[in-house]
């Protein structure tokens, strides 16, 4: 008789490989397997070791670094460009104030002109 072909669990494998970590199973091969797991299957081993063997937890946590040089890098320049307007309106008002002024002063002056 054929043994039963195997179910296709997806959710089964980390579960087991966790379980086989946790009870200090997997063949009896003791730390040398168990080290061996760790390094196959990301979600079992601690993050700890994710920089040092990669695999998605690393490419997330490299993604959102990315991430937040990208807006670190945007707040930046956001600060630049404020301060950027804030020193070319500076006195603004006083330079529209002086020229109304002038303005003023030269109707003034072409309405007495004129007048007189």
């Amino acid at each position: 008789a054929e043994p039963a072909p195997a179910a296709d669990d997806g959710g089964a494998e980390p579960l087991a490989a966790a379980d086989a970590v946790a009870c200090g199973a997997g063949g009896g091969g003791g730390a040398p397997a168990e080290a061996g797991m760790l390094e196959e299957n990301p979600w079992v081993r601690p993050a700890w070791l994710d920089p040092v063997l990669g695999g998605p937890r690393a490419a997330a946590t490299r993604r959102v670094a990315q991430r937040r040089e990208q807006l670190r890098a945007h707040v930046e320049h956001l600060w630049a460009e404020n301060e950027h307007l804030r020193q070319r309106c500076e006195g603004t008002g006083e330079r529209e104030d002086a020229e109304v002024r002038a303005l003023l002063q030269r109707a003034g002056d072409a309405a007495a002109r004129g007048g007189g």
